[in-house]
């Protein structure tokens, strides 16, 4: 998408820019998919004719095929080019005034850079991911929850391997490791040695741990060099709490308590805030994305709500933090 300055508007001014872009969205879609969807026929039907007529390579008309081939790829080149144009105007309206609106209303928000990420070295120290050597992300805020430090961002791990196929030929291999959001937030307390909660994938870790809760046990692996510290941490409202939203969202929480910060992270192999500009044509929908987003914070602030009430984590105080 294109990386314009992005507008803060009013209401009825958003309402009218997105009617009209969207209205160009329309207008362009439909000739670029005719266009590109003619050319492939086009080229098709020509190179089938050809396999079942060898004569015609010599033929007199076979510049003006190509000639006519590269008429219909030119049309839905630029109706195609004008299409994302728009669809990338449309997008920043709608981060600009959409996720900044909906921030505020959850978090104290300090900064927030659309093309920001947390850094790559914060997420290595956490070791709650194995396997990746790629990252990439966006969306990073900075600021407070109930008084707590946070920065979070859309997080994507991969993993590229290169292997062989033999007769000296190599493939490079690409694997999702993560995708989803990413929070880091301090805590009141200092963990000298990692407690690390995970997805559980049919393997055992050293030092895992068993809780009380059997459902729990089946999902997710727990490692720590000290059990009653993680059991500590892993309070049976917490441990209930992560089923039901993981269940709910269709995601898998890992988390990671480590120095004096918890990392939060949510595997929902799509972004937050991922908007889809192609149904969106008036305020009504921006209204309804906006309740949307308001709605996947509480993944966040869900479990930072229970962190908050655990007395071993933030000490009699942080029940009365608001």
């Amino acid at each position: 998408m294109e990386k314009e300055k992005i507008l803060l508007l009013g209401e009825e001014e958003l309402e009218s820019r997105l009617i009209a872009l969207s209205g160009k969205i329309r207008t362009y879609r439909a000739p670029a998919v005719f266009f590109i969807v003619f050319f492939a026929v086009w080229i098709i039907t020509a190179i089938l004719f050809i396999a079942f007529n060898p004569e015609f390579k010599n033929s007199p008309i076979m510049p003006y095929v190509f000639y006519v081939s590269g008429l219909w790829f030119a049309g839905g080149l630029v109706f195609g080019v004008l299409w994302y144009s728009a669809d990338g105007k449309i997008w920043n309206l709608l981060i600009g005034n959409i996720v900044r609106s909906v921030l505020p209303k959850v978090f104290t928000v300090e900064s927030w850079e659309p093309q920001g990420r947390i850094d790559e070295e914060e997420i290595r120290k956490a070791n709650l991911v194995p396997g990746w050597n790629i990252s990439s992300g966006d969306m990073l805020v900075k600021g407070s929850y109930r008084g707590l430090k946070f920065s979070f961002s859309n997080m994507t791990l991969v993993e590229y391997r290169q292997s062989n196929t033999g007769r000296g030929k190599s493939r490079i291999r690409r694997k999702n490791r993560f995708r989803g959001q990413w929070f880091i937030c301090d805590l009141a307390k200092y963990f000298e040695a990692p407690v690390l909660l995970a997805p559980r994938t049919g393997t055992n870790a050293d030092r895992e741990i068993e809780t009380v809760n059997p459902a729990f046990n089946r999902k997710y692996r727990i490692a720590a060099s000290d059990p009653g510290t993680a059991l500590y941490v892993l309070t049976p409202c917490l441990m209930d709490y992560i089923l039901n939203t993981d269940r709910l969202s269709n995601a898998r929480t890992w988390l990671c308590f480590t120095g004096n910060q918890v990392h939060i992270a949510f595997n929902r192999k799509h972004t937050l805030f991922n908007i889809k500009t192609g149904d969106i044509g008036d305020i009504d929908d921006v209204n309804r994305i906006r309740d949307l987003m308001l709605k996947e914070t509480e993944y966040f602030t869900g479990i930072m709500d229970e962190l908050l009430m655990n007395v071993y984590l933030f000490g009699a105080a942080s029940l009365s933090l608001n």
